[in-house]
């Protein structure tokens, strides 16, 4: 949790040798690429010399952080840079991986090709199971190996198997992209009847919904509108979750199995929701057991 720069993660401090980046956001463009780009290279002629510098971690669709989609370039300049150096590139697919962004990877829309990838969540299909893939001379270490009760579990690794069996058999990468696009569409759609939607964005089935309180400047609506249109979407049928530093961001990360009916379904809830939650049916009192994140 320290590696992580998300605002949920303050009660963990950073390790010492962390060095944090901002990650570029096109709708909110704080820090352009040149504004990171020129920060890394001004850390690695002073305080964080390249040589020093294990690896980089890098989530190629970040997820928790508000369903950003990097800008084109921003990772494979980011790529060179740690190839110049001989820095190793750490690639989380936890989240946004397996077919979810409409590749079988999500680092390949970027065209990144990292020396270590983590998967999780849909891996194990509803099973706890996470893996960890890289080049021989890293992984057979043996002093930095752990041993855990449940790793290598032979139930949850079959139930691995048929995942990576049902994207091919399935066609999900093909469907997550089609689906996607629907669903996208349908999101940008409700633009037209609720001004609090700012910004739709995402990869396949992997979409965020940026809400603001006013669309000029781009101000996030308050944690608690965005908990009152999760509680009242769940309400009516639909579950999903909100992320982004802010806590503005609706993430809608459906199964790859989702159907066109879902989508005009989901859309529709999602819109009543909405309109729900403007017109002050939901109150600060029911969603209060709930803020957490």
């Amino acid at each position: 949790m320290s590696v992580s720069g998300h605002t949920a993660m303050t009660h963990s401090l950073p390790r010492a040798g962390l060095l944090l980046l901002p990650y570029p956001d096109p709708y909110r463009p704080t820090f352009s690429v040149n504004d990171v780009l020129t920060l890394l290279d001004y850390q690695f002629a002073t305080t964080c010399p390249p040589h020093q510098v294990a690896a980089i971690f890098i989530e190629p669709l970040m997820a928790d952080g508000g369903l950003i989609v990097p800008p084109p370039g921003f990772l494979a300049a980011i790529q060179q840079r740690c190839r110049r150096h001989g820095i190793q590139i750490i690639v989380d697919e936890v989240k946004v991986g397996l077919a979810r962004s409409g590749k079988m990877h999500c680092f390949e829309h970027e065209g990144l090709e990292p020396d270590l990838i983590v998967f999780g969540k849909a891996l194990g299909g509803g099973l706890p199971l996470s893996a960890l893939i890289g080049p021989q001379h890293i992984m057979d270490h043996a002093p930095a190996f752990a041993l855990q009760t449940t790793a290598g579990n032979p139930v949850a690794t079959a139930a691995g198997r048929a995942v990576l069996q049902a994207i091919a058999d399935e066609g999900l990468i093909e469907r997550a992209n089609r689906i996607g696009a629907l669903l996208s569409n349908a999101l940008r759609s409700l633009s037209a009847r609720h001004a609090m939607i700012g910004n739709v964005r995402g990869r396949g089935l992997a979409l965020g919904v940026d809400l603001v309180s006013d669309r000029v400047s781009r101000e996030p609506v308050p944690v608690t509108t965005t908990a009152k249109i999760i509680y009242r979407a769940y309400q009516l049928g639909a579950v999903f979750f909100y992320v982004g530093l802010r806590g503005n961001v609706l993430e809608l990360t459906p199964p790859l199995t989702l159907s066109e009916a879902e989508v005009e379904d989901g859309a529709a809830m999602i819109d009543q929701a909405m309109t729900d939650v403007s017109n002050g049916l939901v109150s600060d009192a029911e969603v209060a057991p709930f803020m957490m994140w």
